[in-house]
């Protein structure tokens, strides 16, 4: 991906994604988060911690980060932001100024970058988002000072080194006495150029800039510096997802449902992926291909008759047995499933001694032993062509 394409794909996305977007190049790694098609948050880099500090300090100084022993979410930034928010400990306009600094600086450095690859985790959305206004604008003013940089000839030199003095006597001897008193208390080898622009108060561009003479001469040195550590206790890792053999789908705009199935599906080695979001439920089913899918008739913003209709029509979910659940199972509903082309029809709520039947005859899972009680209810058979 080169620069104009990231530009253009974060101005005007092809999709209205939801999700996200994870950009890799070299030994480095950024995180952008998306909510219908706009960019709300992005975080990683080098300086991930650094960053997060120059913020706070530039925007909300007196923003004290409470202490906690548990793991924070990811990312953790945007998650001590939405609860300082929460607690009153931080306005809402403080919060966005943060995000906005962060973001800026984060497509800064993307847009300084070659040979990006990226992956798209729609699975993963932000449930608190503090969407920024004139995200475009603020997207073009950060590509047309990386241009500005670039043209400036610093394209081999990065925002996140550090400079420091190492000929103080000639550094003195070229520039003005508060010139040199304002350098020497900034260029101590622990602030990077990004710092040294907020402390003067200038664009990254320009301060860069007038340190180029005196570093071609060799009075003032670009080095490394590692980033601080995070002042959160880092997500615990998930431990090694077992494989299963089937894995089956729940789109319900309720938790407790899929659940309820999980608690059902794994003794039968079927993992279930829940999916609260129906609009979103398209995508995500594209993307990890159930051989089982669980669909809830009543949801908001649509329903399981339309939602099953379009699966229906989509090449990959033809042949994918699909089961409607719903709490009202009259004759009505049974006739408008049949027509959506649904493999079977399940009346809440989702017990096991309907659903392991069903399940299993669908699966074709061979049943352990033979289930003595036949369920009420009744299959529908799937149209064939």
């Amino acid at each position: 991906m080169q620069i104009e394409n990231l530009k253009e794909f974060l101005v005007s996305p092809q999709e209205k994604i939801t999700g996200e977007l994870v950009i890799k190049s070299n030994n480095q790694q950024w995180h952008l988060y998306f909510f219908m098609g706009r960019l709300f948050y992005a975080t990683g880099g080098t300086h991930r911690v650094r960053r997060w500090y120059r913020a706070l300090k530039r925007h909300c100084p007196n923003f004290a980060i409470e202490a906690s022993q548990s793991p924070v979410n990811e990312p953790w930034e945007y998650e001590l932001l939405r609860r300082g928010v929460t607690a009153n400990h931080i306005e809402t306009t403080q919060a966005r100024a943060i995000i906005q600094a962060s973001v800026q600086e984060v497509l800064f450095d993307l847009f300084g970058q070659e040979n990006l690859s990226y992956h798209l985790q729609t699975d993963k959305p932000l449930a608190w988002r503090l969407i920024l206004a004139h995200i475009e604008i603020l997207i073009d003013k950060t590509y047309q000072l990386q241009m500005q940089w670039q043209k400036m000839g610093l394209v081999k030199i990065k925002a996140d080194v550090v400079p420091i003095i190492v000929q103080k006597q000639k550094l003195q001897e070229q520039v003005s006495p508060e010139v040199f008193q304002t350098l020497v208390k900034l260029l101590t080898g622990k602030h990077s150029l990004w710092d040294v622009a907020q402390q003067m108060k200038q664009p990254i561009t320009n301060v860069t800039r007038s340190l180029i003479p005196v570093i071609r001469q060799g009075i003032i040195k670009l080095q490394s510096l590692p980033d601080l550590p995070a002042p959160v206790p880092a997500p615990v890792p998930a431990p090694p997802t077992k494989t299963f053999k089937y894995l089956v789908a729940c789109i319900d705009d309720s938790p407790l449902v899929g659940k309820s199935l999980e608690k059902i599906l794994v003794p039968m080695d079927c993992k279930v992926l829940s999916i609260l979001d129906p609009l979103r439920a398209i995508n995500i089913l594209l993307k990890y291909k159930p051989d089982l899918i669980f669909l809830d008739l009543m949801m908001p913003n649509t329903n399981g008759y339309e939602l099953c209709s379009a699966l229906r029509k989509t090449s990959v979910f033809r042949d994918t047995p699909i089961v409607i659940l719903t709490g009202n199972a009259d004759m009505i509903n049974r006739v408008r499933v049949k027509m959506t082309e649904a493999s079977h029809f399940i009346s809440k709520p989702a017990e096991a001694a309907k659903i392991v039947p069903v399940v299993e005859k669908l699966l074709g899972i061979t049943q352990s032993k033979q289930s003595t009680e036949p369920t009420s209810e009744n299959s529908v058979s799937q149209a064939t062509a």
